[in-house]
């Protein structure tokens, strides 16, 4: 009887670590693209004259996603600033966007080819390029989750690249959006559902 109860004891706290460990994964893995998969964000990003384009991939489903579009909307949009829609199912984040000023494009998940999802494991992700459509930064906006405190300041990004500095890459912290990814984090599908 008494090896049956450590059994039992063993497997509860297995199952509980095991539980806690795929909870934990969400707020430390780095959702950011391979460094072989920049290139391919020129298919995405439109072309602009000077200066440096901004994209914002961001998605309604994810709370940090959520403060950064927050973070869009209280300020005017910069020059050549995008914000890309990930699965905008209600629609709300594109209209309020446009109505503020920003330019949007949206992406569906579900008509993401391969390639192009394995490139956007994740958001919130901010990529600056310059008028080649070389990305000049890609990343997250913090070394940390995103929350309501943290400072999001895209201009001091624009200027230590307008100083040649070199800027380096921050995670991405925030929600897979890859099925590939969001199965790999989520094998139990407590987060991520159909």
């Amino acid at each position: 009887m008494k090896k049956f109860h450590v059994f039992l004891i063993a497997s509860w706290v297995i199952a509980v670590s095991a539980v806690i460990t795929i909870l934990h994964s969400w707020h430390y893995a780095d959702l950011g693209p391979e460094k072989n998969k920049q290139v391919e964000f020129k298919n995405l990003l439109p072309k602009i004259k000077e200066g440096h384009g901004v994209a914002h991939f961001i998605t309604p489903a994810c709370s940090c996603s959520q403060q950064v579009y927050k973070h869009l909307l209280s300020r005017k949009p910069l020059e050549n600033e995008l914000a890309i829609i990930i699965d905008d199912n209600e629609l709300e984040f594109e209209k309020n966007l446009k109505a503020k000023g920003y330019k949007v494009q949206l992406i569906e998940t579900k008509k993401l080819d391969d390639e192009k999802a394995d490139m956007i494991k994740g958001v919130p992700l901010l990529v600056i390029y310059d008028n080649n459509l070389e990305t000049q930064y890609v990343g997250g906006y913090s070394d940390k989750s995103i929350t309501p405190f943290t400072k999001i300041n895209i201009q001091s990004f624009l200027n230590n690249i307008d100083k040649k500095r070199k800027i380096a890459s921050m995670p991405v912290i925030g929600c897979a959006v890859s099925k590939k990814y969001q199965k790999l984090l989520d094998p139990l599908g407590l987060k991520y559902q159909e």
